[in-house]
């Protein structure tokens, strides 16, 4: 295995398929903007076939999001000026963000709603969230009050701001 500085966890197929490290540098270290770019680019190219070279930004994300929760919501918020269209940030929400809401939301809700009400981007893609069963009640309520009058992504009943029902349990 290659040597990498310390820092995020490092994905299962990087370290047992040996795929060379996509996310970091030739010093080992993470390269945040980098994978941004590259699950940004991944997603936009999901339709057309061609993302496989990128899919290792996902596997990538994912491992943060399930070791690391609060590095995990620092990515999403590093890469939100990268995920630059509405449909960049509703695949943001609806994917990592709801993820890590999902797997940690009590570690990472009150930090959610501290950036959230000093940064309309970030309200902006809290809109974009639609796992109300996986993200949880209380999560889910919090979510709700912290997006207010907007702004919003869409109007979507699986989202905090359109959603009528109590969330499940």
């Amino acid at each position: 295995m290659s040597e990498v500085e310390e820092g995020p966890p490092v994905c299962f197929a990087c370290e047992f398929e040996q795929r060379g490290f996509p996310c970091r540098d030739g010093q080992g270290a993470y390269q945040e903007n980098a994978v941004a770019l590259a699950l940004r680019d991944c997603y936009r190219l999901a339709g057309e076939g061609d993302h496989e070279p990128l899919a290792w930004a996902v596997e990538c994300v994912d491992e943060l999001i399930l070791e690391s929760p609060q590095m995990a919501l620092n990515f999403i918020l590093l890469a939100l000026p990268i995920f630059e269209t509405d449909e960049d940030l509703a695949v943001l929400a609806a994917g990592p963000l709801e993820d890590l809401l999902g797997c940690h939301g009590a570690a990472v809700i009150d930090r959610v709603e501290v950036e959230a009400a000093g940064n309309d981007r970030f309200r902006l893609l809290l809109s974009g969230v639609r796992g109300r069963n996986d993200v949880g009640g209380e999560i889910w309520r919090r979510l709700q009050r912290t997006l207010g009058s907007g702004p919003w992504l869409d109007r979507d009943p699986r989202t905090p701001q359109d959603s009528d029902e109590e969330p499940e349990a």
